[in-house]
């Protein structure tokens, strides 16, 4: 019986209890079901976490959680969790229901239900006293141990966060060894909560495994503000809530739980509605609307000699009825006796907080001045000119062609005329009742004199004095440098252009002050002189001449000293040769080329023979100064025409090579083969095949043998040539291709007339 009397009174407490002010932060976590109900593993599966949310929209996929035991797996709203509010609704027999948050956002002032995992057991609980709209979510966890610890000591945290907006957070800690069972004492039991304040304070409670109730039916007292201006700001609603909140507001100029009092006056019922359907609560009262004033009205301009009254009621746009102040006023009349200058008015409407006053000067005159005109009055026939009138503000302008003022040529402070005869103008300012004295504008008008008689074309000469130029006119003649006029260069009928007027002048009469005619173009046609300049790009002396391209450059016809008038010749030996430009004179230039090449050479008394072997060599060089001989190019071996002697047998190379004193030089070599009476094997180790006729070809001298392989190889021991006749000769090519410069390897394999074995290798240098 204690036990009972315990939860109803625990029950009858919380449901009884007043609404919660509702949420200004972004959540508050309200409740933890640290111990749940149901048997073996399923108790660990029926935790659950309620808590409330504030003016914010928050989607549940954006909710983190971070528990006592256990890692947070996201919240699941799918066909399983459809079917599990489905079976908590189907328990509840007050006016309460759980939803899940439609296309996961929960709306805002919202109390939401987070169970801890997806396998929660709706027939654990009893959910039959809910009078309340609440949000289910469900985690995907499915952790039979559970999210919280219900026994021991010592403190636990539950954080949870959204991810958007920004600082969206709250935790809640609790103290496990205050948990209590349904009696009261501090030991843990299935119902054992955990109830938090907005700071955090824990409450420690238990009621078993009903429910509880919740607020009740919901409250749907408000307050009403003070009364209001029509023109005031649209105010919030769910400010003035004092029952409970998450509410839906409705009546005239309600818009999204704002009251906007624009247009409006009087009592004005607005009506508050919260609950599920079935604990609907709804509250109508009536906010005051005063309305405001509007003291817009529009003043004059300017009052002109003013001889009646006024009605200011006349000049007022906005609110009527209120009341006028200031100089001349009586009542709502106005009365400009004695008045003159500026005068200051003020308009007043409406009353208390929602009085408008509105403060407009104006001035008053007695009597209109003539207005001051500016402008050119000395035009050229088809100027344009504007005339500025100096009136007052808002002043009617007008502008006439007589003295009578009866012809209207214009209106307005500005007048843009073209000149075409000279005139005189009037102009007057005024407003009603008064108008000033006209003011006289003497317009003067030049017509445009003709053109002056020139030529349009002068030529001359490149270098030459530039012409005078003469123009015929009956008025004075201007010489500009410009087509605009804008830069005047001489006076009179003559002027001797300058290189700074060049290449066009332009020329004038003049009438009056600064009447030009038409500007006559005069074009100064500057002939260009000749030039003749030689374009080379080679080297006037050279140590061997070759053919070469001379360009012409320059300005005119030319010619050549080789008689050809081409722009572009040919040469082939050197000597002076002279280019001529023609054009209003003559111009040339002149270039001369010279060659210091030598020529290397020599012959032989003999090329080939047995040794020993005697061979006379004798220069036949042209144009050296100085001759060196090389006998396989040791110096110093061989003169000029003097015998010299080869004892052994062999391939000779002898080399002479030849120098000027200009730096030029040439060099020229031929080979000498000896050999023994019987056997005789001469290779050559180099040849230049270069088409001169001088070792053009690889030719080793072979006699007594036979059985011969001769094989040539590149540096990279590739083989290029081959051949087995002794009189085999290699010119040089590979595959029909001239072979590169450089190194070669040969190796020959043969015997002699008697059969002995032969084998030798060596070396080959090509240079071409």
């Amino acid at each position: 019986m204690f036990r009972l009397f315990i939860v109803l009174l625990i029950g009858i407490a919380y449901c009884a209890a007043p609404a919660k002010a509702q949420v200004n932060t972004c959540f508050e976590i309200r409740s933890i079901y640290v111990d749940a109900c149901g048997s073996g593993q399923q108790e660990g599966l029926n935790e659950f976490v309620i808590f409330e949310t504030g003016p914010t929209p928050l989607n549940a996929a954006d909710l983190q959680a971070t528990f006592p035991n256990n890692p947070w797996s996201g919240v699941c709203q799918n066909s399983a969790s459809q079917a599990k509010v489905a079976a908590i609704n189907q328990t509840i027999t007050s006016c309460g229901i759980f939803l899940e948050p439609p296309a996961g956002i929960i709306p805002p002032f919202s109390i939401v239900y987070l169970f801890t995992s997806i396998s929660f057991d709706p027939t654990t609980f009893s959910f039959a006293g809910l009078s309340e709209q609440v949000y289910a979510l469900f985690h995907c966890g499915n952790n039979a141990s559970g999210n919280f610890a219900n026994f021991g000591t010592g403190t636990r945290t539950l954080s949870l966060s959204f991810v958007n907006p920004a600082n969206c957070s709250d935790q809640a800690t609790y103290d496990r060894a205050l948990l209590v069972n349904e009696t009261g004492q501090s030991a843990a039991g299935n119902g054992a909560r955990v109830e938090f304040s907005d700071n955090g304070e824990a409450t420690y409670a238990n009621v078993g495994c009903a429910i509880p109730a919740g607020s009740g039916v919901p409250s749907s007292n408000w307050t009403v503000p003070a009364p209001l201006c029509s023109n005031a700001n649209p105010i919030n609603l769910n400010t003035l809530v004092t029952g409970t909140p998450g509410g839906t507001w409705s009546g005239e100029g309600v818009n999204n739980g704002f009251f906007s009092p624009g247009g409006l006056s009087g009592q004005i019922s607005i009506t508050y509605t919260v609950g599920p359907a079935a604990c609907e609560s709804s509250s109508e009262q009536a906010i005051t609307v005063n309305e405001a004033g509007n003291a817009s009205w529009e003043a004059p301009a300017l009052l002109c000699n003013p001889q009646s009254l006024i009605d200011l009621n006349a000049w007022v746009t906005g609110t009527p009825g209120g009341t006028w102040s200031g100089a001349g006023v009586n009542g709502s009349t106005f009365s400009a006796a004695g008045l003159n200058g500026i005068i200051i008015l003020t308009y007043s409407v409406g009353s208390g907080l929602c009085e408008a006053s509105l403060e407009q000067s104006f001035p008053i005159l007695s009597e209109v001045v003539s207005p001051t005109v500016s402008g050119e009055t000395e035009l050229c026939e088809g100027e344009n000119s504007t005339f500025t009138a100096e009136v007052l503000p808002d002043a009617v302008v007008t502008w006439y062609s007589d003295a009578a003022l009866t012809q209207v040529v214009n209106s307005g402070a500005t007048y843009n005329l073209t000149g075409q005869e000279s005139t005189v103008l009037y102009v007057t300012q005024g407003f009603p009742g008064c108008v000033s004295e006209p003011s006289a504008v003497e317009l003067t008008v030049t017509p445009i004199p003709a053109v002056p008689i020139t030529l349009s074309s002068v030529p001359y000469c490149e270098g030459e004095a530039i012409p005078q130029l003469t123009a015929i006119s009956s008025l004075p003649v201007l010489w500009f440098d410009d087509a605009d006029l804008n830069n005047a260069l001489q006076a009179g009928a003559t002027f001797t252009p300058t290189e700074s007027a060049l290449p066009d002048v332009f020329v004038v009469s003049v009438a009056g002050i600064d009447c030009y005619s038409n500007p006559v173009e005069v074009t100064l046609n500057e002939q260009p002189a000749a030039l003749a300049e030689i374009v080379n790009t080679a080297p006037l002396e050279t140590c061997d001449f070759e053919p070469l391209i001379l360009g012409a450059s320059g300005n005119g016809t030319f010619s050549w000293s080789t008689g050809e008038n081409t722009e572009a010749i040919t040469i082939t030996q050197p000597g002076t040769y002279v280019l001529t430009a023609t054009a209003c004179n003559v111009a040339t230039d002149t270039i001369t080329f010279v060659s210091n090449a030598l020529t290397a050479n020599f012959e032989l008394s003999a090329t080939e023979g047995i040794a020993p072997l005697t061979v006379t060599a004798v220069s036949s060089s042209v144009n050296s100064d100085n001759c060196v001989w090389f006998l396989n190019s040791e110096e110093g071996l061989v003169d000029d025409n003097v015998p010299f002697t080869l004892t052994d047998e062999g391939l000779y190379t002898l080399r002479l090579v030849c120098s000027n004193n200009e730096g030029c030089s040439a060099e020229f070599l031929r080979t000498i083969t000896v050999t023994s009476g019987v056997l005789s094997v001469a290779i050559p180790n180099s040849f230049t095949p270069n088409g001169d006729g001088f070792n053009d070809s690889f030719k080793p001298m072979l006699k007594g043998i036979q059985d011969l392989s001769f094989t040539i190889f590149n540096r990279w021991g590739n083989q290029v040539f081959t051949y087995t006749d002794p009189q085999g000769v290699w010119d040089g090519f590979v595959n029909g291709n001239p072979s590169p410069d450089g190194v070669y390897f040969y190796l020959m394999k043969g015997r002699d007339l008697n059969g002995n074995a032969i084998e030798k290798a060596g070396s080959i240098t090509v240079k071409r």
